[in-house]
């Protein structure tokens, strides 16, 4: 058997303790003892080969999906997202439901959702104008979940939103949560899911009728689970009856798909790829722009350049999708927020047989990985790297394995245009609509916050609504 690369001699329960503990730790610690490639070993799972080599990185992306599998490396996630999401699929299928997803993800088509995304954001203004403190965090979540809603999801209404937002917010907070993930990562995700719903949640039922649902291990986390898998298998199922050709929002294109062979996405297919999207699309993109406005109430000179560029390419007028387009400063910063600040921490493969990566001989069966929080902090690839610059995303194109918060090579993530868009438009209307000053509160630090990573605070903010685009800076220091 070919020899792994070196790594922590800890015991298996150790490390995995070190990296739930402190993941940012436990990964620096290896880099700085082992380098750019290290070997780590967690209970129950396979050998993990770290690469934060560019060129390793671009070896994986190019190498056959067929040889190195996200599905499987995935698998933890299993019990959430069901076995159709496309995040778990691998293979033949992966490339059919991958095809079929892509067209409504398409640039011409995701600027057909600016006007949603900026009405959206012109009803969180309306909200919070009234001067009384609120959650930075819990604002862009809720503005970033009513776009979902509406752009993907299908759903016109408010109460329609609503019926769906509750349900789902409650399943992604309980599935979150160290045991729950725990359990994903050990167990078989899809006989752990089964058993939730089928057995834990009747169980938590009866003992709740009686004032003792939390009695029940997972209880609640079960009875989620099959309120979310109801209420998406019955939206699906209405959406189906009542489609009519032409609807714009993502469900309604989906209904419609035919592979080669003519045939469509199942309704259980449809209600897992949905909760997908909602689970990678909702908040993370919510920390990035978390992130990206916190940073621009601390930094006045970022602000100035962004509402200097907003002004010159709108004129004070609407913003449009051209428009938006040419957002290039808001785009590098929302870039370089994603550097410094990306919600997931990289990518996962499995190797089917063995491969060659790095110069390294992998065996069959151990997983191959990159940490997006240590590659986007190398100072080889990125000088001065903890120093918040969207200059550089200006100065330079990254190259391919320098830059992955969206993944890489056959993998890439649908939503990455959709997302880049979505935060800009967001931004550009706060920018012009709203001013923005966040309340005295610790730095805010990135976290690991169950699979996400995300801001170490609520970051209580205050906003005052306004005729020209202006965010006032913050009492914080410069991030």
């Amino acid at each position: 058997m070919p020899a792994l690369p070196p790594g922590p001699r800890d015991l298996p329960a150790v490390q995995m303790l070190r990296f739930l503990r402190d993941p940012f730790a436990f990964l620096e610690t290896c880099t700085a003892r082992y380098g750019d490639v290290f070997t780590a070993r967690f209970s129950g799972m396979p050998p993990i080969v770290y690469f934060h080599d560019p060129e390793a990185i671009r070896e994986v992306f190019a190498s056959s999906t067929a040889m190195t599998r996200a599905g499987e490396a995935n698998a933890h996630l299993k019990f959430l997202l069901g076995p159709g999401s496309l995040l778990l699929l691998d293979g033949k299928r992966h490339e059919r439901e991958r095809r079929l997803l892509m067209s409504p993800f398409g640039g011409d088509r995701i600027a057909t959702y600016l006007d949603t995304m900026v009405a959206t954001t012109h009803r969180f203004i309306e909200d919070a104008a009234s001067g009384q403190p609120f959650s930075l965090r819990d604002a862009m979540q809720s503005i970033t979940l009513d776009v979902i809603l509406s752009c993907i999801f299908g759903a016109e209404s408010a109460q329609q939103r609503e019926t769906l937002a509750k349900p789902l917010k409650r399943l992604i907070a309980l599935a979150a949560s160290p045991a729950a993930m725990a359990c994903g990562t050990l167990f078989d995700g899809a006989k752990f899911r089964q058993r939730l719903v089928s057995n834990i949640a009747p169980a938590a039922d009866r003992l709740a009728s009686l004032g003792l649902g939390r009695a029940v291990p997972f209880g609640e986390l079960a009875r989620a689970m099959r309120d979310v898998q109801e209420t998406l298998r019955e939206h699906v199922r209405e959406h189906r009856a009542a489609h009519k050709e032409g609807r714009a929002d993502v469900l309604s294109m989906l209904i419609e798909a035919r592979d080669e062979e003519g045939r469509a996405l199942s309704d259980d297919d449809l209600r897992d790829e949905l909760l997908t999207m909602l689970v990678g699309g909702h908040e993370s993109t919510a920390t990035t722009l978390t992130f990206a406005l916190y940073t621009l109430c601390s930094r006045p000179d970022l602000l100035d350049k962004a509402t200097a560029e907003l002004a010159r390419v709108t004129g004070h007028g609407p913003l449009t999708s051209k428009g938006a387009k040419e957002l290039r400063y808001i785009e590098a910063l929302i870039k370089e927020t994603l550097r410094l600040y990306g919600a997931t921490n990289g990518f996962g493969r499995k190797l089917a047989a063995p491969l060659r990566v790095g110069g390294f001989d992998l065996p069959e069966g151990v997983l191959i990985t990159a940490s997006s929080y240590v590659l986007h902090r190398n100072p080889r690839i990125w000088p001065d790297p903890h120093r918040f610059d969207p200059e550089r995303f200006l100065d330079r194109r990254a190259r391919l394995g320098e830059f992955i918060p969206f993944g890489g090579g056959a993998r890439t993530c649908l939503g990455m245009n959709m997302a880049m868009f979505e935060a800009k438009v967001i931004i550009a209307t706060l920018l012009e609509h709203a001013k923005l000053r966040v309340l005295d509160a610790p730095p805010v630090r990135l976290v690991q916050q169950g699979i996400f990573l995300g801001p170490s605070s609520s970051v209580p903010c205050v906003l005052e609504k306004v005729k020209a685009h202006s965010v006032a800076p913050a009492r914080q220091p410069s991030t």
